[in-house]
């Protein structure tokens, strides 16, 4: 029987928003690869949408982006989009099957994390704020994409190791899920 304590994951994925909503703001703007930033708020949606999944991802998604948009001088609403749909797209895809399986997850995120960096980083050339698609792609999206990837990597050596998931939910079919009787 699998016991699952929403109230716990809801405390997790408070902790978490407030963890990446403080690393947005304090280490995303002081460290950069070419002209890309970390994006904390993809990871934190695409973390959520993973593990937790259905309207809580979606909401979350939403309330990142919406984060990130208000932190950053970009227009308001576009990572907001990206990251709902984003996370709408795996948490549909997937049902809460990827917190069994940390590969399926990895390669969501990354999915996520990069469609998410070239949108915008397009939307971004098309609205006049970068230079040259050049600016936009190779010196903007795909760096901004390689340290959400490394931003990912702590996480996913603990997620990997542990054996639980996101907000303490143990894989099916492991010691920690069943009780014996």
């Amino acid at each position: 029987m699998l016991v699952q304590d929403s109230n716990r994951s809801r405390k997790t994925v408070a902790v978490a928003a407030i963890v990446c909503a403080v690393l947005q703001l304090a280490l995303a703007p002081n460290f950069a690869l070419a002209s890309g930033h970390f994006n904390f708020c993809i990871l934190f949606a695409g973390i959520v949408a993973t593990q937790v999944g259905g309207r809580t991802a979606i909401v979350c998604g939403f309330l990142g982006g919406l984060f990130y948009d208000l932190s950053a001088t970009s227009p308001i609403g576009l990572m907001a989009f990206l990251l709902t749909v984003g996370s709408l797209l795996i948490s549909a895809g997937s049902g809460s099957s990827q917190s069994e399986d940390s590969r399926t997850a990895f390669m969501s995120y990354v999915f996520l994390a990069l469609v998410a960096e070239l949108v915008y980083g397009l939307m971004m050339l098309m609205l006049g704020q970068s230079a040259s698609f050049v600016d936009a792609i190779f010196l903007r999206a795909l760096p901004s994409f390689l340290l959400d990837l490394v931003a990912y990597a702590p996480y996913y050596f603990l997620s990997s190791r542990s054996q639980s998931g996101f907000g303490g939910h143990a894989p099916r079919g492991s010691h920690l899920s069943t009780r014996g009787l």
